[in-house]
């Protein structure tokens, strides 16, 4: 029996014993270590809360050995923000998880895909099977998934995300005399770069979702759009290729579109031009990056060029001069309860901006300009309240925290409460939140901001 020997045992009443010996030539492949091997990918693994499945255990161990990274998502509106946000560029799913018109919305989805299958359900394989999706079966091991990475590099974007570069012309416009719109569902993100966008003399029309991002396009005649990619009812990616289909169909001049994401992840701007975007920019929008996508796309627009002796600033020096009377007008007596919050983001114009939404449903608001205005308002004035961004630049939580705590002592007034504000892609220790009164995303729109601040004040 292939070349091995077979032996029994038996005793009558008892029972039998069957042994058998076999020789196997050592795979050479077996000796090939596939650790972070893999590392390219960021994979989206479809998991249920209420009924997880057990390969879902699996697949995260494998993906996290071959040095990738793993996200879980419950549906496919949660699937559609990974990959846009979180730049996840392979899915695994199970087959019983899946509705047919699931499963016809991921076939439409140019990444790789594993859709795992019981072994009752061969009839599916040939189905399923297509260009980006694989259909595997169970039990998942370790070579049906090395199999599947190796063949779906093909399909990966491999080139980085390039920063947008002014084509070198005799002019650089520092002011613009155009019409955009801007499709953004966050009221603070609104204001953010409406502002941006209006100091450099553009007339802004906001769009609060990719739907009716469409109908304005259809409606009026815009220079220019810069699509939020994330946003409720229609994303920026089908509204963009709606916009694109009606612009064919009426046989009429293509509008640029310039997709906004939350962040810079590699193959972006590869994904984003397959989907018919024509750039993208980055949050938080830099007056920089606009700037460049604007001479790119709109130079014929200039309504005053640069001089070479200008410099690009995110803030004109009115705006600052702004602030810095906002700062003077609100100086307070040190140990009163005339201060009520603190807000300290992590740039002027944000800090400004929030303050002034905040301002709005609450009174006696106050802003620090620089970390250490930060601290000396701290030390010198309590607040029922303070506010901060996690990401601001020389700025320890820890020591933040800390140095409230001991302030709070020696004013013998209360104890501040605190909000930490993070990017959604940024993660801290679970000991680090802890230390706040609440930790919450950027963001964030105008009702939550509200009611965290209810909870806390």
């Amino acid at each position: 029996m292939m070349g091995g020997n077979l032996a029994l045992e038996s005793e009558p009443g008892k029972g039998s014993k069957f042994f058998f010996t076999l020789e196997f030539d050592e795979s050479s492949s077996s000796s090939e270590d596939y650790m972070g091997s893999f590392s390219e990918y960021n994979c989206a693994v479809l998991s249920s809360a209420d009924t997880p499945k057990p390969h879902s255990q699996f697949i995260y161990n494998y993906f996290h050995y071959f040095g990738a990274d793993v996200k879980f998502y419950s549906d496919f509106n949660s699937l559609k923000n990974l990959i846009y946000r979180s730049g996840c560029n392979i899915i695994v799913a199970d087959y019983e998880d899946l509705s047919k018109d699931e499963i016809d919305e991921y076939a439409k989805i140019k990444l790789p895909i594993i859709i795992i299958l019981k072994a009752t359900q061969q009839s599916k394989f040939d189905l399923l099977k297509t260009k980006y999706i694989t259909p595997i079966y169970e039990p998942i091991n370790m070579s049906k998934i090395i199999r599947i990475l190796k063949a779906g590099r093909q399909f990966l974007p491999t080139k980085e995300a390039p920063e947008v570069k002014p084509r070198i012309t005799s002019s650089y416009g520092k002011k613009f005399n155009a019409d955009v719109l801007v499709a953004e569902d966050n009221e603070i993100n609104q204001k953010l770069i409406t502002r941006t966008l209006q100091d450099l003399g553009l007339n802004v029309t906001i769009a609060v979702d990719g739907l009716e991002a469409l109908e304005k396009r259809k409606q009026n005649n815009y220079d220019l759009i810069f699509m939020d990619i994330a946003m409720p009812v229609m994303d920026g990616v089908i509204s963009t290729q709606e916009i694109l289909k009606y612009e064919s169909e009426m046989s009429i001049p293509h509008i640029p579109i310039i997709a906004i994401t939350a962040n810079a992840l590699k193959g972006d701007r590869e994904r984003f031009m397959k989907e018919g975007l024509d750039e993208y920019i980055t949050k938080p929008i830099k007056k920089d990056s606009i700037l460049n996508v604007l001479n790119i796309f709109i130079q014929d627009k200039i309504d005053q060029p640069q001089d070479e002796s200008d410099d690009i600033q995110i803030i004109h020096n009115k705006e600052k001069q702004e602030i810095a009377n906002d700062d003077k007008s609100k100086k307070t007596i040190a140990n009163t309860l005339k201060n009520n919050i603190l807000v300290f983001k992590k740039s002027p114009i944000e800090t400004k901006i929030f303050s002034s939404i905040i301002s709005k449903m609450y009174k006696d608001v106050d802003t620090a300009k620089n970390i250490d205005d930060f601290k000396e308002k701290i030390l010198n004035d309590f607040y029922r309240l303070i506010i901060f961004d996690e990401e601001i630049n020389d700025l320890k939580t820890s020591e933040i925290s800390k140095l409230i705590k001991d302030a709070n002592l020696k004013q013998q007034v209360g104890f501040s409460k605190t909000i930490l504000f993070m990017d959604s892609t940024t993660h801290i220790p679970e000991e680090e939140k802890l230390l706040f009164d609440a930790v919450a995303s950027n963001s964030i729109n105008k009702n939550e901001l509200d009611r965290i601040i209810k909870d806390n004040i």
